[in-house]
């Protein structure tokens, strides 16, 4: 992930781009003055796995698999301290909830009400789309960092391209996985769409992701975001992370709704992902 921001607006007002999460809250602050948003706090089920990745980057883990099972604690340290950060900018009213990917949000984002969006690569088309008036006046930065001078950037999710063992036709499905992934052209019109070559190999296969876009006001995105994928927060993903972001979303909802905080929400969803592991049969530590 990085951070989509509205440069025109940060220069206009003379608030400097935050570089850690200390200097976001304090440009939130700023900004909230102004009648605006600094971000957008989305809630639905698939817009869950930003949130995750910023525990990543704070460095904390909501599952861990050995031999005896699967543990589980989405409650740890880190996950608390991401937690209690958005608690307090949505307690003061600092950050908006409009649900994101829908013609508010980007009605939003055209008004200026709203001046960053933490997307991956892929989120480039979002504002392409949704805001094309605003070519020139948006730009690309680094995740803040927890920790002044750190360089450290987190997955929103992920993808793969699977062929089922039950399919009829195995051989013709994973060479068309295979070239659907590889191949130069169809690498070129992924991009196009908004997917982002998972390799530093692939992606140059694609020269256009070293060329600056005039929407972002020429600058070259898409090798920011390559620079920022290879120093990326791990994650390990659970069995069941739909159910897991459909539980979270629920729970973050009901906070907004002004009911309980965002770590009681995450302890609420852990038990509800350990409930399904084990109604599943898959073994979960004590």
């Amino acid at each position: 992930m990085g951070m989509f921001y509205r440069k025109d607006l940060f220069e206009k007002e003379g608030i400097p781009v935050p570089a850690t999460w200390d200097e976001f809250a304090a440009a939130a602050e700023k900004i909230h003055a102004l009648g605006a948003s600094i971000t957008n706090f989305s809630v639905s089920s698939g817009e869950i796995p930003p949130f995750v990745g910023l525990v990543a980057q704070a460095g904390g883990n909501w599952f861990q698999s050995g031999d005896d099972g699967w543990t589980v604690d989405f409650t740890g340290a880190e996950s608390a301290k991401v937690a209690e950060y958005w608690q307090s900018l949505l307690a003061k009213g600092y950050i908006s909830t409009v649900p994101g990917f829908t013609d508010s949000w980007n009605a939003a984002y055209n008004a200026g009400e709203v001046w960053t969006w933490f997307s991956g690569a892929w989120g480039a088309n979002s504002f392409i789309g949704g805001t094309p008036d605003l070519e020139g006046d948006w730009a690309v930065a680094p995740l803040p960092q927890w920790n002044a001078g750190a360089n450290l950037s987190a997955p929103w999710g992920g993808s793969s391209t699977a062929v089922f063992q039950f399919t009829e036709h195995p051989y013709e499905a994973a060479k068309f996985a295979l070239w659907l992934n590889t191949d130069a052209e169809a690498l070129k019109g992924m991009v196009g769409l908004g997917q982002f070559p998972a390799t530093s190999t692939l992606r140059a296969k694609v020269p256009s992701l070293s060329e600056g876009l005039s929407f972002f006001g020429g600058q070259a995105i898409y090798a920011d975001f390559a620079s920022y994928s290879e120093n990326s927060a791990s994650f390990t993903w659970g069995p069941t992370m739909t159910q897991v972001f459909s539980d979270v979303a629920d729970a973050f909802s009901a906070v907004i709704a002004g009911n309980g905080t965002l770590l009681e929400g995450l302890a609420t969803a852990q038990g509800k992902t350990v409930d399904t592991l084990k109604a599943a049969g898959i073994p979960v530590k004590q």
